[in-house]
């Protein structure tokens, strides 16, 4: 999907194809420019879920699954990824703008429990701050409610991913929206930016 028109795209990226166990790690990621070839690096970062911070690898696989090792037809695999913009209207650090991505995430986590009628959700994701495209990785407990009432989440809700509106007539342009996720993360985001435009104006030299 074309996100050109959107601030934030999340797509379920849950990889159908694949069987066996889901390796949560800690490996710094890379990529290649395909004009020079030369291999940009960024650095490594911890997962976290609702209630925690700075996870290990075993611990998000304890946190998601509560066993060591989560299995692919276990979880969902989303990313919520953010315009190559919007990282300028922050200030701050990357470690800082990374709280404010983890933010974000909890309040979209949020708005899919509702969305799917669930007290609440077992995931961990991961920020990427430094990408050239800010974004985090999210990947959810398919099975949701308590240890009595436990059922499965099949699909990852349309409304609540970015998806095209249906066209009225045919040839018209093709409209494209954030989803539920996408809103709610935005409406964090943005307050996150915004106070942190205000305390950069508070603390700004004066000039006369």
């Amino acid at each position: 999907m074309s996100g050109s028109n959107l601030r934030v795209v999340v797509v379920d990226k849950t990889e159908k194809r694949k069987t066996g166990p889901c390796q949560i790690t800690r490996t710094p990621a890379a990529t290649r420019s395909p004009i020079t070839g030369t291999v940009k690096k960024y650095k490594t970062r911890l997962w976290f879920s609702a209630k925690e911070d700075e996870l290990t690898p075993s611990q998000a696989n304890n946190a998601l699954t509560g066993s060591s090792q989560p299995y692919y037809d276990e979880i969902f695999i989303i990313v919520i990824s953010l315009g190559k913009s919007e990282r300028e209207r922050f200030a701050g650090s990357d470690d800082a703008f990374c709280q404010v991505l983890r933010a974000a995430t909890i309040a979209a986590m949020k708005a899919l429990a509702i969305a799917v009628e669930a007290q609440y959700l077992i995931w961990v994701a991961r920020a990427h701050p430094d990408y050239p495209n800010p974004c985090v990785k999210v990947l959810i407990n398919r099975y949701v409610g308590d240890s009595y009432h436990w059922w499965l989440l099949k699909r990852f809700p349309r409304q609540m991913r970015s998806h095209w509106l249906k066209q009225e007539q045919p040839g018209d342009p093709r409209i494209t929206v954030s989803g539920g996720c996408g809103n709610a993360f935005l409406r964090v985001f943005d307050e996150a930016i915004n106070n942190n435009s205000e305390r950069e104006k508070d603390h700004a030299p004066y000039q006369s």
